[in-house]
């Protein structure tokens, strides 16, 4: 994370690379309290500073998601200096039924105009659709990063399937 040779990846190498001023530090819930002191320094004074690398980052926005479900909990863990860093707090609720849905159809027409001619009048009449609506509407896939990939695998599978090469 903070480099141990110039030149080797590091958060600083990272963020000197960015295109934007637009920090996501994604699941900051599972960073180790050990090293909040670098990031009391870049959310304090607006500098990030490693072994190799000092960055400006005081015009910056920086987004750190968790996955804790109030505030309340968020400090409990986190512990209130580094939450008291946080000047905004913007809670998600889960994901409808119909939304996953409407996320499921798009993803299935997005990746089915990508089969080919031949393969997709192989599996014209398939039910992989339907059968990702019947799961949702059962209540899977609480969260949507594995809905693209199971539709894509089951939408190649009849393909396989369909050319005799699985049973």
């Amino acid at each position: 994370m903070f480099g141990a040779d110039h030149g080797e990846d590091s958060l600083a190498r990272e963020l000197i690379r960015r295109s934007s001023n637009v920090i996501l530090l994604d699941e900051f819930d599972k960073v180790s309290s050990a090293f909040y002191n670098a990031f009391y320094q870049m959310f304090d004074e607006g500098t990030f500073v490693d072994a190799n690398y000092a960055v400006d980052v005081s015009k910056c926005i920086i987004i750190c998601t968790t996955n804790y479900r109030t505030e309340e909990e968020a400090e409990k863990y986190l512990g209130t200096p580094i939450y008291s860093r946080f000047s905004k707090v913007v809670t998600f609720n889960p994901i409808s039924v119909g939304d996953k849905l409407k996320i499921a159809r798009k993803c299935y027409a997005s990746l089915m105009a990508h089969v080919d001619t031949e393969d997709k009048k192989l599996i014209e009449n398939n039910s992989v659709l339907t059968l990702f609506e019947r799961v949702i509407i059962e209540g899977a896939y609480p969260n949507m990063r594995m809905l693209k990939n199971d539709i894509e695998d089951a939408i190649n599978f009849e393909i396989l399937k369909a050319r005799d090469i699985i049973k």
